[in-house]
């Protein structure tokens, strides 16, 4: 009795400490957990059980003796219901932590495909088979299978990358190392082609019972290979507009050096003390050749600059068209007589129109010269007429023509053709594009009709302007200068020595006195002190007070005294440069003789 006695009393103790850290467990785990309730129920109605057989055999009387039996076949199963019941609902809650962690990557995996325009393939060997995944595919556009076999894919994969994408199924099919990077041209349900990037790489998967042994994606990269021939045609363009530039130098150096070796040649013969009078007449004629040519191959680098700079501003004036014609037949009469060319002009309409004249005169002038330099023989035609609202002009000769896949190129920037015959005659080639680059100024359009020796018509359109603009000047003749009544007091104010002697020269048989200032501020007070001054000829740039400023405190004083300002702008100078209420006329440098007495002719009066 005591040995029992003692392992009951053992056995209640070692009891009591375990329901003690029991209950102190289940009280932590309780805080955050309710659900452990019913187990605490259940293990306190078990321990009264175990506790009833131990005052059993100490044999101690309790209210439970009776229902003993009873109490172990109701609790020692409530027992195990309770702690299954809460393990079945763990087990129920990591599944459910674990749904919502799936769903969540779902989430990602969907957003971060959609995000890089993309889907995810599949590859099933057993088919022979590339399916594109349906849930997964985020591309820019809807493919026209999801399922790509041997029998559609060439319905589905463009010809020219038809091989590209053989060669990533031959990798599938063998088992072996995919290549890095495919692209495709894959067709979209609705009939145009995409680019795509094939990925993937090797897996151990299986989908609805169906082994997968390759999985990847598919990258939209339309943008990226739209961007990357825009690169690679910026870069051709590049390297040719390199080519054409260097050749365009090459020969700008080639026609500045010509002439210039004929200036400085003859100019060496005509200082030679032995050259016979007859021969420096001929010297004479060939430097002044020289020079024209030179100033008009400035001219035009100027020119072309300004367009492609596009700094060139339009002054649309009112033109007589009869006129305007009459002094292009005349300008190019010459000409015409030596190289025994006919010319003429066609002119369907006497009234008056509206445009730039200036820039009007260059492309007819770079066109006029084009006829003339290709036609050796025949005819050289020009004329405008009116069609609806608008003006077409068009320049015609009998010359040597051009082929067809030259029409488009003649028109660009430093282009100019390379054949025999087209090299045979001097030029900086430049002088269409000048043509293109004034007519696309003035609102028009330029085209070209030619024939290999046939001849050409070179033509273009300008809109019919509405505006009333200033009158324009025509020069008068030279007869009106020279049988001038009273010759005029003329002040140039220039700071170049030379410039001055040469308008000196010019002018002296028309002037009663020629007054020379060599700045802004010596014209202004040149001006007050000879009050006889009738026409002034100022350089824009001088020394102490520019020429612009002279010009506007001379017309405070008299605002009627024509002043005619000299420049190296090949159009009107700029407003901010030169106001246009401070001049009433200008000339451009070089300086003609002829235009220069026109210009006294006209405000001599």
């Amino acid at each position: 009795m005591l040995t029992i006695g003692i392992l009951n009393i053992v056995s209640i103790a070692i009891i009591s400490i375990m329901i003690i850290i029991l209950l102190f467990k289940l009280f932590r785990v309780f805080r955050s957990d309710s659900s452990l309730i019913f187990i605490l129920i259940s293990f306190f109605l078990l321990f009264l059980v175990t506790l009833t057989n131990i005052f059993e055999h100490w044999q101690i009387a309790t209210g439970f003796d009776n229902y003993e039996d009873e109490l172990e076949i109701i609790f020692i199963p409530l027992f195990i219901l309770a702690v299954f019941s809460y393990c079945l609902k763990k087990e129920l809650e990591a599944n459910k932590k674990k749904e919502q962690k799936l769903k969540e990557n779902n989430l990602r995996l969907n957003t971060s495909v959609r995000g890089a325009s993309q889907a995810l393939w599949e590859w099933y060997p057993d088919k022979n088979l590339l399916a594109i995944n349906k849930r997964y595919c985020f591309l820019d556009f809807e493919p026209l299978y999801y399922e790509i076999s041997e029998s559609n894919q060439k319905e589905v994969v463009h010809p020219e990358t038809l091989a590209e994408y053989q060669n990533l199924i031959n990798a599938l099919q063998t088992n072996s190392i995919l290549p890095d990077n495919t692209e495709i041209l894959l067709k979209s349900f609705y009939g145009n082609y995409k680019w795509v990037l094939f990925r993937g790489a090797k897996t151990e998967l299986s989908f609805n019972n169906q082994y997968v042994s390759y999985l990847g994606t598919i990258l939209g990269i339309s943008h990226f290979k739209n961007a990357q021939f825009e690169l690679e045609k910026a870069r051709i363009k590049a390297e040719e507009s390199e080519k054409l530039k260097t050749a365009f130098l090459n020969n700008i150096s080639h026609e500045i050096r010509t002439p210039m070796n004929a200036i400085v040649g003859f100019t060496d013969l005509l200082i030679d003390p032995q050259t016979k009078p007859e021969k420096q007449k001929k010297y004479i004629e060939f430097i002044v050749q020289g020079c024209e040519r030179l100033i008009n191959i400035i001219e035009d680098l100027i020119e072309i600059s300004q367009i492609v700079a596009g700094s060139i501003k339009t002054n649309p004036t009112q033109i007589n068209a009869r006129a305007f014609m009459q002094m292009l037949y005349e300008m190019f009469s010459p000409l015409a007589k030596r190289k025994k060319i006919k010319l003429t002009y066609f002119l369907n309409s006497e009234l008056d129109f509206i445009t730039d004249e200036e820039k009007l005169l260059k492309i007819f002038r770079n066109l006029l010269d084009n006829a003339f330099k290709f036609t050796i023989s025949g005819y050289v035609e020009f004329g405008m007429s009116i069609i609806e609202r608008n003006i077409q002009f068009y320049v015609k000769d009998s010359g040597i023509g051009i082929e067809r896949d030259f029409h488009d190129s003649l028109f660009k920037y430093f282009s100019q053709r390379e054949d025999s015959e087209s090299r045979f005659h001097a030029g900086a080639g430049i002088g269409l594009s000048i043509c293109k680059g004034l007519t696309n100024i003035l609102g028009g359009k330029i085209w070209i009709d030619s024939t290999p020796n046939e001849g050409t018509t070179v033509n273009f359109a300008l809109p019919i302007q509405e505006k009333n603009p200033l009158p324009v000047f025509y020069p008068p003749d030279d007869d009106l200068i020279i049988n001038l009544s009273k010759k005029p007091v003329i002040l140039i104010a220039d700071d170049e020595e030379s410039n001055y002697l040469y308008l000196k020269e010019v002018l002296q048989p028309y002037a009663q006195e020629i007054i020379w200032a060599r700045t802004g501020q010596e014209a202004i007070d040149l001006y007050i002190k000879h009050t006889g001054i009738s026409i002034i000829f100022m350089d824009i740039k001088m020394p102490v007070v520019n020429g612009s400023e002279a010009a506007i405190e001379i017309k405070k004083i008299n605002p009627l005294v024509p002043i005619i300002m000299q420049t190296a702008y090949t159009s009107a100078p700029d407003e901010e440069i030169l106001p246009k209420h401070c001049y009433d006329n200008f000339i451009t440098k070089p300086i003609n003789k002829n235009t220069l007495l026109a210009f006294i002719g006209q405000y001599s009066k």
